[in-house]
This record gives C-alpha cells, structure tokens and sequence, in this order.
C-alpha cells in the first residue's frame, strides 16, 4: 500500500524525468552540444575573476554598547 508520501516522491521523479527529456530534446532540436567540462571550467574561472577583480566596499558595522 502506497502512502501519501510514496505518491508525491514518484509524482517528483517524474517530474525530473520530463524536464531532463525536454532539455535533451531542447538540445539535440537545436543542435546544441552540452560542453566538455575543461571548457565549463574555463567559464567559472573567468566568471570569478571578473567578480573579485571589482571589491565591494561593504559598511563598517558598528558595535553594540553592552
């Protein structure tokens, strides 16, 4: 017997199961090739150089009188 929980987990993984197949068909529709991952790496790198190459000046806080 199925309880209320075991529904609602395979109601999710099907849910997964949909989106992977509309981003898989998505992708070989418009021939687009997933990236190998040096290439993703690549990408995150560059991404957090631009990131910490601009500081953030954050305000000082001050401290509370006990």
């Amino acid at each position: 017997m199925l309880g209320n929980s075991d529904f609602i987990m395979r109601q999710e993984q099907y849910q997964d199961l949909l989106r992977e197949a509309r981003q898989e068909r998505l992708l070989q529709t418009d021939g687009i090739k997933q990236p190998h991952p040096s290439q993703l790496f690549g990408w995150l790198t560059r991404l957090l150089r631009t990131k910490t190459s601009q500081p953030k000046h954050l305000p000082r806080l001050k401290r509370a009188a006990l």
